[in-house]
């Protein structure tokens, strides 16, 4: 059961990093011949369903997590987001800080606090998900590092590795 709890918590905190992107906003019909039974929703929308979904044990839930995160890999090497990820995250090594990063790491702290309610109290975040509010811009930057190495070739290696470690 810890291990559907942390596999939870991993897509709700890829799922927090892509709302602070607007990726959600931006998306375009991707051609999903290979998902027929997907409808005309958002890779994101369709990762909120299975993250809210309560059967976490039985196997359909892992195959249908497969071909989401294949989903995702594929919004996410969409030219414009692609770039967008790249730059936050070089202009992150450098150690430069504009406003982009600022406004990233913004975002995700309202969406992760706010916006979802299960991080409402401390109690919930120290005991149920072992998460400090201090180590919230720490979580946005690893987030973005993994959106980051899923561009890559083998992304999708990387993100199910990710995701089922």
């Amino acid at each position: 059961m810890n291990k559907i709890i942390n596999i939870k918590k991993k897509i709700d905190l890829l799922l927090i990093s892509l709302e602070a992107l607007h990726i959600n906003k931006s998306y375009k019909k991707l051609n999903t011949n290979n998902y027929k039974h997907i409808e005309k929703e958002s890779p994101i929308i369709q990762l909120q369903k299975i993250s809210t979904t309560k059967q976490y044990k039985t196997i359909y839930i892992i195959i249908d997590l497969i071909k989401y995160i294949k989903l995702l890999q594929i919004l996410v090497k969409q030219k414009t987001f692609s770039k967008l990820i790249r730059k936050l995250f070089s202009n992150y090594k450098r150690s430069v800080q504009p406003n982009n990063i600022k406004q990233y790491i913004k975002k995700f702290t309202y969406i992760y606090s706010i916006k979802h309610n299960y991080y409402n109290n401390y109690k919930s975040i120290k005991y149920i998900y072992k998460i400090k509010i201090n180590e919230v811009k720490i979580i946005s930057i690893i987030n973005l590092y993994i959106l980051y190495k899923s561009t890559n070739k083998f992304g999708i290696y990387f993100l199910i590795k990710y995701i089922f470690s």
